[in-house]
């Protein structure tokens, strides 16, 4: 992406080389990588993220993929070559996960679990993380407490209900149908 504009500044570059990973780095094979809020924002030119990347870059922040290379730095007892990883990219880093390989720093990263495909786990990185912060650092959620969550149908909220029950809230949400209203309550059964 060369400029803020939306997505039709976007150019498809073949000629890339496969970047070498350095000090604590991971090369990522990408297998899946999401279109989330952040690269929309970037997209736009309009919020601070937008202003923290340095054009041109290749958006992608939620990224699936496999272990290709190791830095020199990484400890093999975190990662190694083959390791299936999801990955938040650092808004720094001007190599996300719309390419074929990403350089990524470890400690960004985080082993996939085996029975998640690539697609659905860089689908809900970022949004479970957020659910997973709001639940354990900002309201410091624990069993017995009511969760109030807003929009219970969508990524964020759907996650943050399923993760409170988990804990052993409460959940009260809004829905914006009746039918979505039964899909939730049918997701929030099967947690019982």
């Amino acid at each position: 992406m060369s400029h803020g504009d939306g997505p039709e500044c976007f150019s498809l570059d073949k000629d890339c080389e496969v970047p070498v990973p350095m000090g604590i780095e991971l090369l990522i094979r990408v297998h899946a990588c999401s279109i989330g809020d952040v690269d929309w924002h970037i997209w736009q030119g309009c919020s601070v993220a937008s202003q923290l990347v340095c054009l041109p870059a290749v958006c992608g922040f939620e990224i699936a993929g496999v272990v290709a290379a190791v830095g020199p730095l990484v400890d093999p007892k975190m990662f190694n070559v083959g390791d299936e990883i999801v990955c938040l990219a650092s808004l720094d880093c001007r190599l996300g996960g719309h390419a074929q390989y990403s350089v990524q720093p470890a400690p960004s990263c985080c082993r996939k679990p085996s029975g998640v495909p690539f697609g659905s786990a860089a689908a809900v990185l970022a949004v479970g993380v957020r659910a997973y912060t709001a639940l354990h650092y900002c309201s410091r959620c624990v069993a017995g407490d009511t969760v109030l969550v807003l929009d219970g149908g969508h990524a964020a909220g759907s996650i943050a209900m399923q993760l409170a029950v988990l804990i052993g809230a409460r959940v009260i949400t809004t829905a914006s149908s009746s039918e979505e209203a039964g899909q939730i309550r049918a997701m929030l059964q099967s947690l019982k």
